[in-house]
């Protein structure tokens, strides 16, 4: 059977990414790979000749050439190759199988990151009386984005928001949660959890920090994924500021 457009590249990230196969079983398999004639799909290579290039044992061949045909990896052909040499056909749906497991793999692990951080449920979406702020149904969720009655908007729209103090304590209950998300709690722990919210700008966020190794190393590695965590009170950051604070 022909393979397909991309079905040797397929084979090769199957055969590296295989868990089932040793050091040496990925080069045998790269070298039957590589004898693969696309034109007339014959492969043929003699046991010694892969064992004379790839400087191996050729028991250690035959050995390798059993566990990829017993994995499925290829198809054995007795004395079906040219001067009575075994023939080999590689088994192109077993390659493309592999890929999509990988694929669905990967798609599995990156759709940690698609977790609304919004709760459905319905909440009081601004300030009640005063500057006080009622209770949330979501530490992650904050006024006014999850609201949809016009009036209630515009009466947030009005509010001048709350004091500095409180906003600080915003990144605490909102903001840093986000970041130990999206980082991980290994990273977080690491190099935010001494970091302060200073202040919101119009188009960069300041942070503090005790030591000017961490406020480099948090600007230099960690900006854009800072920066998504704010933007959906604050759109317009393009900047992450982070400042070493005095001692206490």
């Amino acid at each position: 059977m022909l393979p397909e457009k991309y079905d040797t590249t397929l084979a090769l990230k199957a055969i590296g990414l295989s868990d089932q196969l040793n050091k040496t079983e990925k080069r045998v398999a790269v070298a039957l790979l590589d004898h693969f004639n696309r034109k007339t799909t014959r492969c043929d290579p003699s046991q010694q000749t892969i064992a004379a290039l790839l400087s191996v044992d050729r028991k250690t061949v035959n050995r390798s050439i059993k566990k990829l045909v017993r994995l499925g990896y290829f198809n054995s052909l007795r004395h079906r190759g040219s001067r009575h040499c075994n023939s080999y056909q590689p088994c192109w749906h077993r390659f493309r199988a592999d890929e999509e497991k990988w694929s669905a793999d990967r798609r599995k692990h990156r759709s940690r990151f698609d977790a609304p951080e919004m709760s459905p449920s319905v909440r009081q979406v601004c300030p009640t009386t005063g500057r006080e702020i009622a209770s949330q149904t979501c530490p992650t969720n904050i006024f006014p984005l999850t609201s949809s009655d016009l009036q209630q908007n515009a009466a947030c729209q009005a509010w001048t928001g709350p004091p500095a103090r409180e906003e600080k304590q915003n990144y605490i209950e909102i903001f840093a949660p986000r970041i130990e998300r999206r980082l991980g709690s290994a990273r977080f722990k690491s190099w935010f959890q001494s970091v302060r919210l200073e202040e919101v700008r119009k188009h960069e966020i300041v942070l503090s920090a005790e030591m000017k190794f961490v406020a480099a190393k948090i600007v230099e590695q960690f900006e854009p994924q800072v920066l998504e965590c704010f933007r959906p009170e604050h759109p317009n950051l393009v900047r992450l500021v982070v400042i070493v604070r005095s001692p206490c």
